[in-house]
């Protein structure tokens, strides 16, 4: 009897810490000038990339509490990166990016 109880005080136990503290950290990313969203930008939060959809997002799950680096890319965008702290709760992270400009551009 005193082995069940044990063994389900231990299950609950691996239960209650798989259940907490794992959180989504949102990013999302947009042009800086429009506001528009910026599909297929690469997204890298703590060594793992994914790529923005139609609307700019990226959701980033489970993640613990903690400090993260994330950098954000796209082709003809300068780069972003900072840190993001999940502290008890999901996060979103806003990132606009500066489209690059080429001065004396002419297109025929």
């Amino acid at each position: 009897m005193i082995k069940k109880i044990t063994l389900s005080i231990i299950s609950l136990m691996f239960l209650a810490i798989n259940a907490f503290g794992q959180y989504n950290v949102n990013i999302n990313v947009t042009d800086f000038v429009s506001g528009l969203p910026i599909e297929s930008a690469s997204v890298t939060f703590d060594a793992t990339t994914q790529t923005t959809d139609i609307s700019g997002d990226v959701i980033f799950t489970p993640v613990s509490d903690g400090i993260y680096t994330y950098t954000v890319t796209m082709d003809c965008y300068t780069s972003s990166s900072s840190t993001i702290t999940v502290s008890g709760g999901n996060v979103v992270e806003n990132v606009s990016l500066l489209a690059n400009t080429t001065n004396n551009v002419f297109f025929f």
